[in-house]
């Protein structure tokens, strides 16, 4: 993974197991990180306002909680966009994000 000050975690594992195995991942480990974290390309932020647009265009009223996952064993990341039981994925690859810098006090 690259180099974060914030622990890999999985809060939601029935999330990431649904994942996982969306993905043909099965026996794999996702690691939900922090999305503040996160920079990723423009080319995946026009994805995900595709997406969005998508959600927002079947149902008005929904709303999408969008979650961050490091593909363990890979440079890769999964965003998913959950709305109404539904799951919308992006498989990102390591050229395309990176962890943000911080600044320390």
């Amino acid at each position: 993974m690259k180099d974060s000050p914030h622990a890999p975690h999985s809060a939601r594992p029935e999330l990431s197991i649904r994942i996982a195995t969306s993905l043909g991942l099965a026996g794999g480990t996702l690691n939900e990180v922090d999305i503040d974290d996160l920079s990723v390309s423009d080319t995946v932020m026009e994805t995900l306002e595709d997406i969005s647009a998508n959600i927002i265009s079947k149902n008005p009223e929904a709303e999408a909680g969008l979650k961050a996952y490091w593909i363990e064993k890979s440079d890769e990341l999964v965003l998913c966009a959950a709305s109404e039981g539904n799951l919308h994925l992006v498989r990102v690859p390591g050229s395309h994000w990176a962890v943000k810098p911080h600044t320390y006090h």
